[in-house]
């Protein structure tokens, strides 16, 4: 070694940073190509276009709706990073949307956040009462002994006695009238409501149930 020369001691590199070195040495080797998805962290596996549940993407029987995409298995990933990896993959995957409704496709995840994790959404509308669903059975046999024959009308005083507390101790007639219009008007109101329930739904309905 001549006078003069500086010794130069090997660079000694951090441990942290053998996995970036390791990712650029792979991107100055790689050949150009189209963009790729995002890639998970660690512990979350890779999305699938099959729904979870079954070969052809159907729920089983007591299984919950999936999102179309495979749930992530966590171990050892943070819950913001799982949700950082899936909101990449959204971005990416529905790139379109976010850019025309970016703020209806927010609300639309978050609505399907909620039905997919507990506490889940109670049904709406009042629970069934369970006298008005025997009064709804009584009024139908009524009506198919009407339709044979065997009943002129349909009588809604036995029903009344047999749904209604209490019926057969009111002796005000105003008061009966008008326990058995309100009876019959529940009784109105289910059927109904099971009738909404039967129809098809219309073409405008099943096209944006195949937007969102």
């Amino acid at each position: 070694m001549l006078e003069g020369d500086v010794i130069r001691k090997p660079e000694v590199r951090d441990p942290r940073f053998a996995e970036l070195d390791r990712l650029i040495a792979q991107d100055d080797g790689a050949a150009p190509g189209p963009r790729s998805a995002p890639s998970p962290p660690a512990g979350i596996s890779p999305p699938s276009p099959v729904g979870v549940g079954s070969a052809s993407g159907a729920p089983q029987r007591g299984e919950r709706p999936s999102l179309g995409v495979q749930r992530p298995s966590v171990t050892t990933a943070t819950v913001e990073g799982a949700v950082g990896w899936f909101a990449d993959y959204l971005k990416e995957r529905f790139a379109s949307r976010v850019k025309r409704r970016p703020k209806s496709l927010k609300h639309r995840v978050l609505a399907l956040f909620r039905v997919q994790l507990p506490p889940y959404p109670k049904a709406a509308g009042r629970p069934r009462l369970p006298r008005i669903t025997k009064a709804v059975a009584m009024y139908r046999e009524q009506q198919q002994q009407v339709r044979r024959g065997e009943r002129k009308a349909v009588n809604w005083d036995p029903i009344a006695l047999e749904c209604s507390p209490g019926f057969k101790n009111i002796k005000s007639q105003w008061r009966r009238t008008a326990t058995l219009n309100t009876l019959r008007n529940a009784v109105y109101g289910r059927l109904k409501g099971m009738r909404r329930k039967k129809r098809p739904k219309d073409s405008s309905d099943e096209q944006t149930a195949r937007e969102i």
